[in-house]
């Protein structure tokens, strides 16, 4: 009997320590998985088949409407005409870029990345949002050939799109372009190729290049040939912003964004940042200097996911104030939930459901326009037409005559 008893008393706690075991198990499996999710999240996004032997997606027609994302119905040279380059939104290992039509980037796109990239552009300008081949996001993370053959297939594609919308928009038109994260790669490669050359007059209709989401080299506009220049105060025209929100946290990633990026060399070609000397424009005060700007200064964020392109979104005003910290734009963390960034697996690399600066975008854009048509109208008064045309012809020729 005592024997019986003893075993009765021994099992509950053999059966307790057991699932106090498995408790403990899974609480540093989940810890692991939280300490290691970056890591995880990579080996989640490695495409399966190496680039070299994959199929690329089908060639996107920019003379089709399905190719573009967005489009104006109409045109008309009373409104600029924007250029808006997306953010990632393919995460898939299916390819190394995703195809136009048909993929699960679409949805992100859409109801994503669309109404909070392209919407501080809708209502008061043209937008175009072409549809590309984008580098899947594990791309991002690599800077062997397969990731940069991707952004390069990429970027072939955006630049077919430009050269598209340069034939679709009037000769006169000004020019606004905006491009986020790996868009922001691209509308840096679009500047290199069609801006900086002295000989291109197409800079003279540029209102403002905004590159968002990349990190981009302080010297990228040094000495360039064409007179373009970083915005150096809120309405100055022909010029670069730059920033890269980043919230107040993880240091390491602030590094790895200062130093991994990619960027554009001098020849054309894609390589790592490389030193952390980068350009940031502060969004709250259009200025380029490290100092804090407070959240009185902040116009409006928006969280536009699923509301339809083009109406209007609320702003919530004062929400983040910012400060660029060694060419990243550190930013408060906000009060509201949705606009906080969802940090978990992965999730901060993908198109974000909010943009922080949504409003601050359609001000200033609108600013630096109409600052352009007054000074492309001060330009043409400056030289004087010709009213009469001479015409000249050969005069004859009397020899002088000389004394003998």
């Amino acid at each position: 009997m005592r024997f019986f008893r003893r075993r009765m008393l021994k099992r509950p706690n053999r059966l307790w320590l057991l699932g106090l075991a498995a408790v403990a198990a899974v609480g540093v499996t989940l810890a692991c998985s939280w300490i290691f999710q970056d890591n995880i999240a990579r080996f989640l996004l490695n495409p399966r088949q190496p680039f070299q032997t994959s199929s690329p997606p089908p060639l996107p027609d920019y003379e089709l409407s399905d190719a573009w994302a967005v489009s104006p119905l109409a045109v008309s040279a009373e409104r600029p005409a924007v250029f808006v380059v997306h953010s990632t939104t393919y995460y898939g290992r299916a390819s190394w870029n995703a195809p136009v039509h048909g993929s699960s980037a679409d949805n992100d796109l859409e109801r994503v990345g669309l109404p909070n990239e392209a919407g501080p552009f809708m209502g008061w300008a043209d937008v175009y949002a072409p549809r590309y081949r984008q580098a899947t996001l594990f791309a991002r993370f690599t800077l062997k050939y397969e990731g940069l053959a991707a952004h390069e297939r990429a970027y072939a594609d955006i630049r077919m799109a430009f050269l598209a919308f340069l034939d679709r928009i009037p000769a006169d038109q000004p020019i606004v372009l905006a491009g986020y994260g790996q868009g922001g790669l691209h509308i840096l490669g679009l500047i290199s190729e069609f801006f900086l050359s002295p000989e291109n007059a197409l800079v003279e209709r540029l209102a403002v290049a905004y590159v968002i989401g990349q990190a981009t080299p302080e010297d990228f506009l040094l000495n360039a040939p064409s007179g373009m220049s970083v915005c150096a105060t809120p309405d100055t025209v022909r010029c670069l912003v730059a920033y890269v929100p980043f919230e107040h946290g993880n240091g390491r990633d602030l590094e790895h964004l200062r130093r991994f990026s990619m960027v554009w060399d001098a020849r054309g070609n894609l390589q790592a940042a490389g030193e952390p000397s980068l350009l940031c424009v502060n969004p709250l005060d259009w200025l380029v200097h490290e100092e804090y700007v407070s959240a009185d200064r902040h116009i409006g964020a928006a969280s536009a996911t699923g509301i339809e392109l083009g109406r209007p979104n609320p702003a919530v005003a004062g929400a983040v104030g910012a400060a660029c910290n060694r060419g990243i734009l550190t930013i408060d963390k906000p009060r509201q939930r949705y606009l906080k960034t969802n940090r978990a697996f992965g999730a901060k690399w993908k198109v974000q459901s909010f943009n922080l600066f949504f409003h601050d975008l359609a001000e200033n854009g609108q600013l630096r326009v109409r600052n352009l048509r007054t000074l492309l109208e001060v330009e043409a008064q400056r030289i004087e037409p010709i009213e009469e045309i001479v015409e000249i012809v050969d005069s004859p020729i009397n020899q002088v005559p000389t004394e003998n």
